[in-house]
C-alpha cells in the first residue's frame, strides 16, 4: 500500500479539462461530480493495490483501464504518481509519452 499519492500538473490539468467539457456540454455539474467520484474511487483503489494496472513499456509506469479512460500512474518507492488521466476517444498520437512526473 503507498503512503503517498502525488498528482502531476498533467494529470491535474487532465481532469479539470474532462470535468470542464462535460460540465459545459450537459449544462450540469451532475455527471461531472459523478465522473470526478470515479476518478477518486480509481486512485484509492491504485493506492491500495499499486500493481494493479496493467504494465506499460515504460519502467514503473502502469495503466488502470475505468470505462472510457486510462488512469495512468508511477510508481516510485511509497509515492504513486499519478501521470495521466488518458480519455481514450482521443486521437493516441495526442499522449505525450514522457512519464516523468514534473
Amino acid at each position: 500500500m503507498a503512503k503517498q499519492i502525488s498528482w502531476t500538473n498533467q494529470a491535474k490539468a487532465d481532469r479539470i479539462s474532462i470535468l470542464d467539457f462535460y460540465r459545459r456540454r450537459n449544462k450540469s455539474t451532475s455527471y461531472s461530480k459523478k465522473l470526478n467520484r470515479i476518478f477518486i474511487h480509481e486512485i484509492e483503489i491504485i493506492s491500495q493495490h499499486p500493481e494493479i494496472g496493467k504494465r506499460s513499456n515504460s519502467t514503473n509506469v502502469r495503466v488502470k483501464i475505468s470505462g472510457n479512460y486510462y488512469l495512468i500512474y508511477m510508481i516510485e518507492g511509497d509515492t504513486i504518481y499519478i501521470l495521466r488521466i488518458w480519455d481514450t476517444r482521443q486521437n493516441p498520437i495526442k499522449l505525450n509519452k514522457n512519464w516523468r512526473p514534473k
